[in-house]
């Protein structure tokens, strides 16, 4: 029996090569519910054991599932493999949790959707003296702690063994510029390409789809 009933169709979508299901409700205390979500969001690209080489060399790989065309199986050449797997590896020193929509954090509309601390309410006048209260934490991390924790780096430890003291901050860009050329390090960001709207096209696989791919330019080396 499954943890959790299908979800109704009114709740679960696949657009432009992406699906979304928001029926499955997990509760907090239903610990097997959890473990299996665990396992599903952590789980690898690929099952091995649904893997063989076909007598061309290419490599085959049974679906669990068969598609909507009824292919059941499909075959890459082993480049062709390892450049899709490629592309699932996240890149280096990047945060992998990344937020879209009205939970991006310059939505208009974030506010309405994330819920807001709840405030304590302030104790009752007893007759006993009042104890001193715990200093909060601070709201924010400092750069240096949230640089760590992103990149695992700790920026303000030297290689000699000893602690960085920052000594200014140079809040204007030119002249931020101006000092990184004197000290021989880029003053530029790489560029970025503008985001574009991808079509449906891009993700439908055509109807003659034979689950072989094309060759492509790298198969001969």
């Amino acid at each position: 029996m499954p943890l959790w009933p299908a979800p109704p169709r009114g709740l679960s979508a696949f657009l432009e090569g992406f699906s979304l299901e928001a029926g499955a409700h997990v509760h907090e205390n239903d610990r097997a519910a959890l473990e299996h979500l665990c396992r599903y969001a952590l789980r690898p690209p690929l099952a091995l054991s649904r893997l063989s080489r076909s007598s061309d060399g290419r490599v085959v790989l049974r679906l669990k599932r068969a598609m909507h065309d009824g292919t059941r199986e499909v075959a890459f050449t082993p480049l062709q493999l390892l450049r899709r797997l490629a592309a699932l590896v996240p890149p280096a020193r990047s945060n992998q949790t990344r937020y879209f929509g009205v939970f991006g954090p310059g939505a208009s509309w974030r506010k309405r959707v994330v819920p807001i601390p709840v405030t304590e309410p302030a104790p009752r006048p007893t007759a006993a003296p009042p104890t001193p209260a715990k200093p909060r934490p601070p709201y924010s991390l400092p750069w240096a702690q949230l640089l760590a924790r992103t990149f695992l780096v700790d920026i303000l430890r030297c290689p000699c063994g000893g602690e960085r003291r920052v000594l200014a901050f140079i809040p204007q860009p030119r002249a931020a510029q101006e000092a990184l050329r004197r000290l021989g390090l880029p003053s530029t960001s790489a560029p970025v390409s503008p985001a574009r709207w991808p079509s449906q096209d891009e993700f439908d696989l055509p109807r003659d789809y034979g689950g072989v791919d094309p060759p492509f330019f790298d198969d001969a080396a």
